[in-house]
């Protein structure tokens, strides 16, 4: 690992952290300045990440490790910035598809591009609030199968969790 990369995977968990402690602070204290502060956050963590891939491309777990990686999606999925995510989730494929980055760590991401395009989901991430159902999603017998393949529950589970309120997260690991 470059001394460059090991810098940005600490940086990133770093913004991990920021992103996490923010977030859980603007959610426990109903206050429009701990808003503000979020939404600095995640724009400063957005600027972070485009630099960082700019300069190295999407920071995999064999670059950057898996925490890091896993934090660079988080804050990616927290930005506003939906260029910035479709460039991401293009670069993200292009790991994905040479072994480099693990398909759960994609999905939510594609997902989250394809709502904000308006077209359907590919593996069903991504929920309505208001509903709390998937938004649509392409062809659900095949999202269940990839869904399965990358240890995420099932649909009707996921579902069920976020009716009954508590959001379902990954089989075997936390959502990124």
């Amino acid at each position: 690992m470059t001394a460059g990369i090991g810098k940005a995977g600490a940086l990133l968990q770093a913004m991990g952290l920021a992103e996490r402690n923010a977030h859980a602070t603007a959610c426990r204290i109903p206050a429009v300045h701990l808003m503000v502060q979020l939404r600095e956050v995640r724009r400063a963590n957005a600027e972070q990440l485009r630099e960082i891939v700019e300069v190295h491309g999407w920071p995999t777990p064999g670059l950057v490790g898996p925490q890091a990686a896993a934090d660079a999606v988080r804050i990616l999925l927290a930005c506003d910035d939906p260029g910035l995510q479709i460039c991401c989730r293009n670069l993200m494929r292009l790991a994905l598809d040479s072994g480099e980055l693990p398909e759960i760590l994609y999905a939510y991401v594609a997902d989250t591009c394809d709502v904000a395009l308006s077209i359907p989901q590919t593996y069903g991430t991504q929920v309505n609030p208001r509903t709390l159902r998937p938004y649509p999603i392409k062809d659900r017998e095949a999202a269940e199968r990839m869904r399965a393949d990358i240890g995420l529950v099932p649909l009707d589970q996921q579902t069920g969790s976020y009716l009954s309120g508590a959001a379902a997260v990954p089989a075997d690991q936390s959502r990124p």
